[in-house]
């Protein structure tokens, strides 16, 4: 009776055998390089180009220009001067040399933040301050740059950490400038010089994918920009981001910040005072602003440079212990880099044998574990559990998207099997203990035999997956006192080894995301667009390269851009090759009304990517499509109505392959004859501009 009783148990709850081992980490206070975080490297492109060795060896210890001090850089900022185009296009020959600087980047394993500016030179006749003309460009000619920088931005985006809004002012810092409203000549910005600079601030956003984030210099500038000219400073009036908009791929989420003179004032030359027309607009701090950015700043890029001892408080730029703020303020802000190069002498240096060390590991992320537990033993089908515990002592979060998969490696044959965690290390809050608690599926077919259990962190993009350099490491050291790190692979060791055999009493598999041979990688998109048609019905069209393990695409829809309801739901074909799959979806529904779409990509192991957002116009506004996409040389051209224009078709270089002025509706048989490769359609009709990528495949 008993033993009958006792196997019905086991049975229906088979986890009351279940062997568990609870393993508690180090931690280690060692300084090391980690993607997207730390001191910067800065450079120029008038200096020449990069060169892809010289970027890897930045990984390594080296002594900044007037530094007491040595650091790692993973992230380098580049200037790109743009001063031989102040009056003119871009020419070809540069945009493909700025194409070499992002392979150059690719290859030396570091991510880049980029400014343009038209000039960095102050005239040596005004004295300070600078004195005008400064000689940055005009607002047309500024967006008919970013409309030729756009493909470029997009083809290299997986190298790009940030682009910061320049364009406009001396150093591309938004202050000195000839078009854009001089506050250093008349104390103030008028509603004309906030809209301005708004169209280029949008037109950036437009330039990069939904992925990227731009960086702004003033706080108040994010105001202007999500609430209008008139905008309060109030952040009760003019709201931050919290935790249910961030990282939503909303323009919103996509805006951090860039502080060029961090500590050097008490509002940081300039940082957080108010622009609108009021006397003391240079001189007073308003307190809203740092509110504003101090919540805001929680899910956003920040970072900058310090560039002059305070003066207004001696010692203020100093460490909080000898009486300043510095390490006090890169919390506050959650400042994810600085520039290793500037201020030295007057700044950074003072911070050395005081709170240096504690700022080189902080900025930025730094993921520390505490304890983990996990199941000893499982047979296939059964449920591997991981109960881990995670400490961010960073200042900041990660800022781009980052992956996290748990590995089952067999320590006899080497053979890998990868299962996605749907959480995000960029919820992982500074200062706070998050827990990672998952069950994964054992596959049926896997060998019985020993597993050691890995983390591993990397970047999902294609072209960095599996690169260690971009893989996010541990600060932690196991029982025996080891590192976790496996520089060799990117993966972080958990300390444990869990047995597969044919025995044991673990949970049978239900829901949870299954094991696999292929790692996870999401699909690769090559475009996403909707078109109202005929019966104001919106037709969605997708184009992916999709990987074995693809389940599903789930079409969302929202009326304000930031809460989505589900639509529907189209299984994946899985071809997993290097063939296009083109999907559509056509919501009758919308109406006369704007409306935004996404598409929510799901694999069978749980991990999720959403597509870039779009916006549908309740108006008949601008819209085209391309077929066939891919094509073998000929395309058609759908448009939405009768429009005049231009077609351009940009090269993955940046370069103008063909160009043809267009009129009337639905342009037919164009022979483009260009070789095979992934390139960016244009069409222009007055203001309005669509952006379509086109696969030109082998005839």
């Amino acid at each position: 009776m008993k033993a009958n009783l006792l196997s019905g148990l086991l049975w229906l709850f088979p986890f009351l055998l279940i062997s568990q081992t609870t393993i508690n980490y180090g931690v280690s206070n060692a300084d090391f390089p980690n993607p997207e975080r730390g001191f910067y490297y800065p450079t120029n492109s008038n200096d020449g180009p990069l060169n892809a060795a010289t970027i890897a060896n930045w990984r390594n210890e080296y002594t900044p220009w007037l530094a007491s001090y040595d650091v790692h850089s993973t992230l380098m900022f580049r200037y790109f001067m743009l001063t031989d185009f102040v009056s003119s296009p871009i020419s070809a020959a540069y945009l493909t040399s700025m194409g070499n600087d992002f392979n150059a980047v690719r290859q030396g394993g570091a991510k880049i933040i980029l400014r343009f500016s038209y000039t960095n030179t102050v005239d040596s006749g005004c004295g300070s301050p600078p004195c005008s003309p400064y000689g940055d460009a005009s607002k047309a000619q500024v967006l008919a740059h970013i409309a030729q920088l756009a493909p470029v931005l997009q083809a290299n985006s997986d190298v790009i950490a940030a682009v910061q809004v320049g364009f406009f002012g001396i150093w591309g810092e938004n202050y000195y400038t000839d078009h854009f409203g001089d506050a250093s000549a008349v104390g103030s910005l008028s509603a004309t010089n906030w809209s301005d600079r708004n169209e280029v601030v949008q037109a950036l956003l437009d330039a990069l994918p939904d992925e990227r984030m731009i960086q702004i210099r003033y706080p108040q500038a994010k105001q202007k920009f999500l609430y209008g000219t008139s905008a309060s400073t109030d952040p009760l009036v003019s709201p931050p981001l919290t935790s249910a908009t961030a990282f939503s791929g909303s323009d919103a989420a996509r805006i951090g910040f860039h502080n060029d003179c961090f500590l050097a004032s008490n509002t940081d030359f300039g940082t957080y005072v108010n622009y609108d027309p009021w006397s003391a607009a240079h001189t007073t701090m308003t307190p809203e602003l740092r509110s504003y950015k101090d919540d805001d700043s929680a899910f956003v890029v920040v970072g900058g440079e310090t560039c002059a001892a305070n003066v207004d408080v001696s010692g203020d730029e100093t460490c909080a212990s000898s009486g300043g703020r510095a390490d006090t303020d890169l919390a506050l802000f959650g400042y994810s880099y600085l520039n290793a190069f500037y201020n030295n002498s007057d700044v950074n240096n003072s911070w050395d044998g005081v709170c240096l060390d504690d700022i080189k590991r902080r900025l930025g992320y730094r993921f520390e574990m505490i304890s983990g537990t996990y199941t000893d033993e499982a047979q296939a089908g059964q449920v591997f559990s991981l109960d881990l515990d995670i400490y961010n002592d960073g200042y900041a979060v990660p800022f781009n998207p980052r992956a996290v998969e748990i590995i089952l490696r067999n320590t006899i044959s080497g053979a890998e099997y990868f299962a996605s965690s749907t959480d995000d290390p960029r919820t992982w809050a500074s200062g706070l203990t998050t827990n990672l608690n998952a069950g994964f599926c054992i596959p049926v077919g896997i060998p019985n035999g020993n597993y050691e259990v890995l983390l591993h962190l990397p970047d999902p993009e294609f072209s960095l997956y599996g690169n260690p350099d971009y893989s996010i490491r541990l600060a932690n050291t196991l029982p025996d006192n080891s590192d976790v790190w496996e520089a060799s692979t990117g993966y972080n060791k958990l300390g444990h080894n869990l047995m597969i055999n044919g025995t044991a009493a673990s949970p049978i598999c239900t829901t949870e995301p299954l094991f696999s041979t292929d790692p996870v990688l999401p699909v690769e998109w090559l475009s996403f667009y909707g078109k109202r048609q005929v019966d104001n019905s919106i037709l969605l069209q997708w184009e992916v390269l999709e990987y074995l393990g693809t389940e599903s695409y789930q079409i969302e829809r929202s009326f304000n851009g930031n809460d989505f309801e589900f639509l529907g739901k189209i299984n994946a074909r899985n071809n997993n090759s290097s063939t296009p799959e083109m999907y559509f979806h056509n919501d009758k529904f919308l109406g006369d009304r704007s409306g935004y779409y996404r598409v929510k990509q799901m694999d069978e192991n749980g991990y999720f990517e959403y597509s870039k957002t779009i916006f549908i116009s309740g108006k008949n506004e601008l819209g085209i499509q391309v077929f066939p996409n891919p094509s073998r040389g000929n395309i058609t051209i759908k448009t939405q109505g009768e429009i005049q224009g231009n077609i351009s078709i940009i090269n993955a270089d940046g370069k103008m392959v063909y160009s043809k002025e267009i009129q009337g509706e639905n342009i037919n048989d164009i022979n483009l004859n260009l070789p095979s490769g992934v390139y960016t359609l244009i069409l222009q009709s007055g203001k309005l501009i669509t952006r379509e990528k086109l696969l030109i495949v082998d005839k």
